[in-house]
C-alpha cells in the first residue's frame, strides 16, 4: 500500500509540475509569426492568403508546442499546448469547444470586441427570427392576422444591428492584424487599440465581404419601409430596389460565410467538424442561403402563392440558423482558455496502481 501511495503522489507531482509549466507559457508566449526557428508547419491550400494554421516549438525549447489558427486569435482565444512529459510522452491540449461548462462571470466581457460581434448578431438573429413570424405565420395561416408595421419595422431593425455588428467584426479583424506579429496573446497589456489592414487574411476579407453585403441588404429593409413597394411584389420598381438588394446581400453573407469555413478547414473539402469556429460559419451559411432565397423567390411572389409562401418561410427558417449561428458564436467569445487533458496522466496511475496490486 505504501508503494502504491509513493506512486499516487509522485503522478500528482508531475501533474502539478505539468500544470505550472502550461502557466509559465500563458504567461510567456508571443505569437512570432514567420519566426522560422519556431515554426514546425504552416498548412495552407490557398496560397494568395496567409496561412490560417500554424504549429510552433515554444522559443524556451522546453518540449513544449503551440498549436495555433487565425480565427482562435482573432477572437482571443489562447492556443492550444502540447506539455513535453519527462519520460518522454506528451499531453496533448483539449480545446476549449469541447467544455459546456464556465463560470458565470465570464458571461459579459465588455472588453472583449468579439463579445460584442457575437451580441450584435445574436440581437439582430432575434429581431429577424421575430420579422420571420409577424411574414410567415399570417401567410401559413390566414385567420392570423398580417401587422405589415412590425414586420417592416422589424426587418429594418434587424437588418440595423447586423450593420453594426459587421462593422464591429471589421474592427475585430482589424484588430488582431496589428497584434499578429508580436502580440502577448495571453497576457494583455493595456494600450490604445491598434488597427492594421491585411486583405491576405482570410478573416479579414470575409469581414469587408459580410459588411458590403450587410449593407446592401440593409438597403431593401429601407426601401420596405416605403409600404407601396413590398405591396407591390411584382413591379419593376420593387424588384430592382427590395428584391434585388435582398439577393445581392444574401449571397455575399453566403460568400462571408464560406470564406470563414475555409479559414477554419485544413484541406478545402475536408469540414472541420470538431471546431465551434466552422459550426458558427455552416449555420451563418445556412442563414444566408434563407436571406438569398426569400429574395429569389419574392421576384415571382406577385403571380404565384407558392413563391410567396417559400419566401416567407425562407426568411423564418433563415433567420433561426442565423440565431443559433450566433450563439455558438457567443460561446466561443466567452471560452477563451483552453483546458488540459488530464486522463493520460490519471490513466497512467491507474495502470501503476494495477502493477503494484498484483
Amino acid at each position: 500500500m505504501k508503494e502504491e501511495e509513493k506512486i499516487k503522489s509522485k503522478a500528482k507531482t508531475e501533474l502539478a509540475e505539468l500544470e505550472k509549466g502550461a502557466e509559465q507559457v500563458k504567461q510567456n508566449f508571443h505569437l512570432r509569426h514567420g519566426n522560422h526557428e519556431h515554426l514546425r508547419s504552416e498548412p495552407n491550400f490557398l496560397p494568395c492568403f496567409h496561412p490560417t494554421e500554424a504549429d510552433f516549438d515554444h522559443e524556451k525549447k522546453d518540449g513544449t508546442r503551440i498549436s495555433w489558427n487565425s480565427r482562435d486569435h482573432r477572437k482571443g482565444r489562447r492556443p492550444l499546448l502540447t506539455l513535453a512529459h519527462k519520460d518522454g510522452s506528451r499531453i496533448k491540449a483539449e480545446d476549449h469547444r469541447t467544455s459546456l461548462l464556465f463560470p458565470l462571470s465570464s458571461v459579459i466581457q465588455i472588453f472583449n470586441i468579439s463579445w460584442w460581434v457575437a451580441v450584435g448578431f445574436t440581437i439582430g438573429s432575434s429581431i429577424w427570427v421575430a420579422n420571420g413570424f409577424y411574414i410567415f405565420l399570417p401567410i401559413q395561416n390566414e385567420s392570423i392576422p398580417y401587422y405589415e408595421g412590425a414586420a417592416l419595422w422589424t426587418a429594418f431593425a434587424g437588418g440595423t444591428v447586423f450593420q453594426v455588428a459587421s462593422l464591429l467584426a471589421i474592427f475585430e479583424a482589424l484588430g488582431s492584424q496589428a497584434e499578429q506579429v508580436d502580440e502577448n496573446h495571453h497576457k494583455k497589456k493595456k494600450r490604445p487599440m491598434r488597427l492594421k489592414l491585411n486583405m491576405r487574411d482570410l478573416g479579414t476579407v470575409a469581414a469587408f465581404v459580410q459588411m458590403a453585403a450587410a449593407t446592401i441588404f440593409w438597403i431593401s429593409t429601407i426601401t420596405g419601409l416605403v409600404r407601396s413597394i413590398p405591396q407591390n411584389p411584382a413591379s419593376g420598381l420593387t424588384a430592382a430596389i427590395y428584391w434585388t438588394p435582398q439577393v445581392v446581400g444574401g449571397s455575399g453573407f453566403v460568400i462571408a460565410s464560406i470564406i470563414l469555413m475555409l479559414e477554419i478547414q485544413k484541406k478545402w473539402w475536408k469540414p472541420a467538424l470538431n471546431r465551434i469556429g466552422w459550426w458558427v460559419a455552416f449555420w451563418n451559411l445556412i442563414g444566408a442561403l434563407g436571406f438569398l432565397l426569400c429574395g429569389a423567390f419574392g421576384y415571382a411572389s406577385g403571380p404565384s402563392e407558392s413563391a410567396l409562401y417559400q419566401s416567407g418561410l425562407s426568411t423564418f427558417w433563415g433567420a433561426f440558423a442565423f440565431l443559433i449561428g450566433s450563439i455558438m458564436q457567443g460561446y466561443e467569445a466567452i471560452q477563451r482558455d483552453p483546458h488540459r487533458k488530464k486522463k493520460e496522466l490519471e490513466a497512467k496511475e491507474a495502470n501503476s496502481s494495477e502493477v503494484v496490486s498484483k
